[in-house]
């Protein structure tokens, strides 16, 4: 009764109204409080009650537990007069959430007692740390699957790039309940879909996405990632396209096509997305942003990069990130604008990171400025002693028979960084090099 008045305080109200709460009354408010993260009043109220059963324990563990104070979790645990399974997956759960995987897996190993929870919550964690073997040992000693467990299996193999496993295992599953085991569900399909589509396996990814008997939106946005991150741009616009309205778009789905367009080149129809999406009534968020930026900076559409950051602040209340003062700075320095750019970096609400200033510093480069490149050189190599991209920029941009200045640079410079400037120039002439937004157009 008390936790489901919708606020902690007004289900206090109602406790302290209450004549005599009793054994069940104090432990429903106890658990409203702890579910909550009130541990401190939590903790005053189980010091007070008389009579405390294992479920107001339970809940003392389960509330620490969960919100990351695992040392008073476990002394709760530990003073317990006896324990039920709940309360060792209480505690089980904290340790493993909150990445103490040695300690949970200790643990499970010593429960008197396993049910369904117990052995999920251990499978799913050493899948997501990737320790996928001893996860499948485990899975394979499960009593009784559930879909839970399976999916885990499924989603571990595939992010960890084991898609054979994640295949093999995908394809054990019946398309209907069995006495066994559970049946295929849609996040079974899209965790197989996922693995192949984000390795590039093209084919396969939109083979399983047509077998799939029900598509939700991560599916549609998965195979239609594959589709347009391996060429098949026009093709994924066609799926796009195709996609039943109005739930399955969603703003995944119109920046995955946006950012697809801005990478290949296409901005024109990057913008137009932009623009269709906008008058769908599907509300931009800050990656949407980042591929208009791209967009705009890479396909020539300068003069709109600066009314796109203004627009993302003005007219749709996102707040810009570094990555989008990066490309602001970007589109200031193609335009000529150096002044401006550099304005902009030292007065964006975010420290410069190494990214940013190699981009001003190939920003320089290009139009020659010597001055303001030798700034932004010293600054990226005291970001990155290690990276070579600033020597090779700053000797690069020395005219060629100002052989004196170049000499002047070397000589500063230790034997190692040198030998970077060799290999850097090399690289800058003949092959890949370290990249800055300014790279890519």
């Amino acid at each position: 009764m008390f936790g489901k008045c919708g606020s902690v305080a007004e289900a206090r109200k109602i406790y302290d109204k209450v004549e005599d709460p009793g054994v069940h009354g104090n432990t429903i408010m106890l658990t409203a409080y702890t579910q909550n993260g009130y541990l401190r009043e939590a903790k005053e109220m189980f010091d007070s009650m008389r009579d405390k059963g294992v479920v107001s324990w339970t809940s003392m563990v389960s509330g620490f537990a969960e919100h990351s104070r695992l040392r008073e979790a476990s002394d709760f645990f530990d003073k317990m007069p006896q324990w039920n399974v709940v309360t060792w997956n209480a505690l089980l759960t904290g340790y493993a959430r909150h990445g103490h995987l040695d300690e949970a897996c200790s643990m499970f190993q010593v429960m008197p007692q396993l049910n369904l929870t117990s052995w999920t919550t251990v499978v799913s964690s050493l899948c997501q740390h990737g320790r996928l073997d001893e996860a499948r040992i485990l899975f394979e000693r499960i009593p009784q699957w559930n879909t839970l467990s399976w999916n885990y299996m499924i989603q571990g193999y595939a992010k960890g790039r084991r898609l054979e496993d994640a295949k093999q295992l995908f394809d054990r599953m019946p398309y209907r309940d069995a006495a066994s085991m559970p049946e295929r569900d849609i996040v079974s399909w899209t965790a197989a879909l996922q693995g192949f589509g984000e390795q590039g396996y093209v084919e396969t990814a939109t083979k399983m996405f047509q077998a799939m008997p029900l598509r939700d939106t991560i599916a549609w946005s998965a195979v239609m990632q594959a589709l347009g991150e391996n060429g098949h741009l026009e093709e994924a616009k066609r799926l796009f396209d195709s996609m039943p309205e109005p739930d399955s778009v969603d703003v995944v789905s119109w920046n995955m096509i946006i950012h697809g367009y801005a990478q290949s080149g296409q901005g024109d129809c990057g913008m137009l997305v932009f623009q269709a999406m906008v008058l769908d009534g599907t509300r931009p968020d800050n990656v949407t942003f980042t591929g208009v930026l791209l967009t705009c900076n890479h396909v020539g559409l300068l003069s709109q990069g600066e009314v796109m950051f203004v627009s993302m602040v003005e007219d749709h209340g996102l707040v810009p990130g570094v990555e989008h003062f990066n490309l602001l700075i970007d589109n200031l320095g193609r335009c000529g604008q150096l002044q401006r750019a550099e304005d902009v970096l030292h007065t964006m609400p975010y420290e410069a990171d190494p990214l940013t200033w190699t981009t001003f510093l190939n920003l320089c480069k290009v139009h020659g400025d010597l001055k303001r490149a030798e700034l932004a050189a010293e600054r990226v190599v005291k970001l990155q002693p290690e990276s070579s991209a600033p020597y090779v920029l700053l000797y690069n941009i020395y005219a060629v028979p100002d052989e004196k200045r170049k000499h002047g640079l070397l000589s500063r410079l230790s034997r190692k960084q040198r030998s970077k400037i060799s290999a850097g120039s090399r690289l800058h002439d003949s092959g890949p090099r370290e990249r800055s937004l300014g790279d890519i157009s």
